[in-house]
């Protein structure tokens, strides 16, 4: 219950025009390629993958996010399991509060290949502290190949972040090599969970709210807090980006806020709440939904 806080960390290996270099996050078990197919025991940082060991592979056009077509992936063409594919280590995380990791993962190779006896790929990812004393686990399982198209499926977890407020991450390939045991790893977020916090206007209009360049008054919205947070602090913001960029409105503390949103354009608009004694770490900070107002032209 409750909800989740802007991401701490987010892993997506980067973005560029061709191939990846090598990074040091991946142990020297696997040995790094700039290859479009990685042979077993390799890795790559690709944004995209093509007719890999005769279409056993499927064609990945895109990372993830097909919105940013030079994004990376990381691709694995995995050893005998259990063998460590990834290690991280997460700073800044608010600390005893519980946070969750999603990571997007895809099994890459075809039903059809190896006479339909394929090996899945099977991973764990593994949250420990600083010590390596092991804080949460979450196993996924065989990855199913899907046929006819690939599909990236999210896996999920929860722990509660130590004092100090780092952990290291680990993902473990369990499954054999051979043939099989391929597969593509991409944005592994972090976020924390929090009090419930939503947002609206003061006289119920629905969101987005179309408002007149010309004539413009006050808008007003509130917001609604349910949590046990001893000293919460409120804090509004505002994007003029669609909600990829946020700014702190300065004085605007409360739970209610009055805006005149000015040019035209998209404005959202939302509240933040934290509580007095996480000493301002913007970790500890948990949004509301965004509320929306379109400012546009007066009619001709």
């Amino acid at each position: 219950t409750g909800s989740l806080g802007d991401p701490i960390a987010t892993i997506d290996f980067g973005a560029g025009p061709g191939p990846g270099g090598p990074i040091s996050n991946v142990p020297s078990s696997y040995q790094y390629t700039n290859q479009d197919c990685p042979q077993e025991g390799f890795y790559a940082i690709r944004s995209s993958t093509f007719s890999c060991f005769n279409s056993d592979w499927h064609i990945l056009p895109f990372d993830h996010t097909p919105s940013d077509p030079n994004g990376y992936f990381l691709l694995i063409n995995g050893l005998a399991g259990p063998s460590l594919v990834y290690q991280d280590t997460i700073t800044g995380l608010c600390p005893n509060i519980t946070v969750q990791v999603d990571a997007w993962v895809m099994n890459i190779f075809r039903s059809s290949a190896c006479s339909n006896s394929g090996i899945d790929p099977n991973l764990t990812f593994s949250i420990t502290d600083m010590s390596g004393n092991l804080i949460a686990q979450k196993i996924t399982g065989p990855l199913p190949e899907v046929d006819p198209q690939p599909v990236w499926t999210s896996h999920n977890f929860l722990f509660n972040a130590p004092v100090g407020g780092s952990v290291i991450l680990k993902i473990t390939s369990n499954a054999q090599a051979g043939c099989g045991n391929d597969f593509a790893i991409d944005d592994i977020v972090f976020r924390p969970c929090g009090p419930t916090i939503t947002t609206a206007f003061s006289n119920n209009a629905a969101s987005p709210l179309n408002i007149c360049e010309t004539d413009q008054q006050p808008v007003s919205m509130n917001a609604f807090y349910n949590g046990n947070y001893a000293n919460p602090i409120f804090q509004w913001q505002v994007s003029n980006t669609q909600g990829f960029s946020w700014s702190d409105i300065p004085g605007a503390n409360t739970l209610t806020y009055s805006a005149v949103p000015g040019p035209i354009g998209e404005k959202w608009y939302r509240c933040l709440v934290t509580d007095a004694s996480f000493g301002g770490n913007l970790s500890c900070r948990f949004a509301s939904n965004p509320t929306k107002i379109f400012v546009v032209s007066p009619p001709l």
